[in-house]
C-alpha cells in the first residue's frame, strides 16, 4: 500500500495535526486497536452518553501526543463514532512514533 494511502488518518496543518478517529466506546480497555480505511480505531472505556467518551478521547490523545487537553479538540463528529480531531503543537517525536506504529 502506498505511503499516502496508509496515512489518510493523519493530516498535518500549521502547528497542528488532524486525526481521523473511529471511537469505540464501552470497551474493556483504552487503546488504539488498529488503523483501518476510516481512521484510527480507538477503544474507550466510557459510554457515549453525556459526552463522556469524547472527554476520555481528548484526555487519551492529549497524553499520547504530549500536549495539554486544551490543545485537543473534536472538530467534526461530536455525536458520531467517526471523528476528526485537531491536536495543536504535538510533540514531533510522538507523531513520528505513531506513524511508525500504524502506517
Amino acid at each position: 500500500m502506498p505511503a499516502a494511502e496508509q496515512r489518510q488518518w493523519l493530516a498535518r496543518g500549521p502547528d497542528c495535526v488532524y486525526l481521523h478517529v473511529v471511537a469505540k466506546p464501552g470497551s474493556a480497555r483504552q487503546r488504539i486497536l488498529r488503523c483501518d480505511a476510516r481512521g484510527l480505531l480507538i477503544e474507550l472505556n466510557s459510554q457515549p452518553s453525556k459526552g463522556r467518551a469524547n472527554v476520555e478521547l481528548i484526555a487519551f490523545l492529549a497524553e499520547l501526543f504530549g500536549t495539554p487537553r486544551g490543545s485537543v479538540t473534536i472538530t467534526r463528529g461530536q455525536t458520531a463514532r467517526l471523528k476528526t480531531v485537531r491536536i495543536e503543537n504535538p510533540q514531533e517525536a510522538r507523531v513520528r512514533a505513531l506513524l511508525q506504529a500504524y502506517s
